[in-house]
């Protein structure tokens, strides 16, 4: 064999090892762009939720800074018409102002599902004097729970000389 047979398959050996490893690697080769991208579109995602954590942070933040407020707001209108609790309250206000309580009803009020708050309609019947019902209508206003005076009717008490009778239409609202 001849020196430039030789060299000649020396080229034709290497050139076929180059096509072979071109036809193997090369489509892996073509891979590494589509690669890339999904390596920047991976990083933008991390970054969209590593932004989302931390505005989720700070709400929560937000929120316990705020925890005092909320919990005021819940005492002034807690959630659902919590019937026991507004009877009991106005039962303890009227003794406390020295009224006798002789009737009281609730009526369901608005409770409007796509509405945030709720009210209820509630008419109470007292027994006392003007004094007694100043201190009441006091009491009803410095309550924490949000209480709406509607109407009063005076009327003097048939039985029981020196008192009045009052017909009271409050409303009490509460969180849906």
């Amino acid at each position: 064999m001849s020196s430039n047979s030789k060299t000649l398959l020396g080229f034709i050996l290497v050139s076929l090892a180059l096509f072979t490893a071109w036809a193997l690697l090369g489509g892996q080769y073509r891979n590494i762009g589509a690669m890339r991208a999904a390596i920047v579109e991976r990083d933008q995602l991390i970054a969209e939720r590593e932004g989302v954590m931390k505005n989720v942070d700070t709400l929560y933040g937000q929120y316990q800074a705020h925890q005092r407020d909320i919990s005021r707001f819940e005492s002034v209108m807690p959630q659902n018409g919590n019937i026991a609790e507004i009877v009991s309250a106005l039962d303890v206000i009227s003794r406390q102002a020295g009224m006798q309580l002789i009737g009281i009803a609730v009526q369901g009020g608005n409770r409007n599902a796509q509405e945030t708050t709720g009210s209820l309609t509630i008419p109470v019947q007292l027994l006392g004097s003007y004094e007694s019902l100043s201190t009441f209508l006091g009491s009803i206003e410095q309550n924490l729970r949000l209480l709406d005076i509607i109407s009063i009717s005076i009327a003097p008490d048939p039985i029981s000389v020196g008192l009045l009778h009052f017909e009271i239409q409050i409303v009490a609202y509460f969180v849906n």
